[in-house]
């Protein structure tokens, strides 16, 4: 038996050399975890905590001290999509029909557009700062969140996100001009001056646009 295993261990051992060689190794990507351990000093004591890119957890109490801005958007958005489920299924039974509804279906729509724009500032905030990527799966009540911090060295996970947003802020550009451009294309349209031309830019920086989208994304 020590002798079959020995064999085993030493297959194991040379395929793995042999996927290494052909670069099998960098297929599937580790993902690593970015808290650190420190002390938060009070008056009476040193307490033991950890910060990662949740907030500041008390290890002792199990318990977050200070949650971050993705910690945050996270419990809402987790919150928010429980809420909708919910609401959807009260549709279902015909909601909008009932009394109660009918009296505070107004207020009830406000508070939506409340959770919207609270939704919208935290993930105005979590792009423009360009660490973190959130994907909310579309049948299991989690989100996922994704950022190149995981799964590349720190330095390297720097120039990867400054190279991002700048990308980004290029993409932000053409959009803004191709836009400006349309609406000016449709004025000129509307007067029927150069109706063909005008149509064969339009259709270029929509090209334009798509192609720079696609990538940042894939790229």
């Amino acid at each position: 038996m020590s002798n079959m295993g020995s064999g085993i261990r030493a297959a194991w051992n040379t395929f793995t050399s042999c996927m290494k060689d052909h670069g099998f190794a960098s297929m599937r990507r580790k993902t690593q975890k970015l808290g650190r351990l420190q002390f938060i000093v009070t008056p009476q004591r040193f307490t033991l905590c950890r910060r990662d890119e949740h907030g500041i957890t008390n290890l002792k109490k199990r318990v977050v001290v200070k949650s971050s801005y993705l910690h945050r958007e996270c419990k809402l958005r987790l919150k928010a999509r429980k809420i909708t489920q919910e609401y959807i299924l009260l549709k279902q039974q015909d909601l909008h029909s009932w009394a109660a509804y009918k009296e505070h279906g107004e207020s009830i729509q406000n508070l939506f557009a409340v959770l919207r724009r609270a939704l919208g500032r935290y993930k105005a905030r979590r792009i423009e700062a360009g660490f973190f990527y959130m994907y909310a799966h579309p049948r299991q009540h989690s989100l996922y969140v994704m950022s190149p911090l995981y799964t590349l060295p720190r330095k390297e996970a720097l120039k990867k996100i400054k190279r991002l947003r700048r990308r980004r802020e290029h993409y932000v550009r053409a959009s803004s001009i191709t836009s400006l451009t349309i609406q000016r294309s449709n004025l000129a349209l509307g007067k029927n001056i150069g109706e063909c031309s005008r149509l064969i830019q339009i259709f270029l920086l929509y090209l334009f646009v798509i192609i720079l989208a696609w990538m940042i994304v894939y790229l």
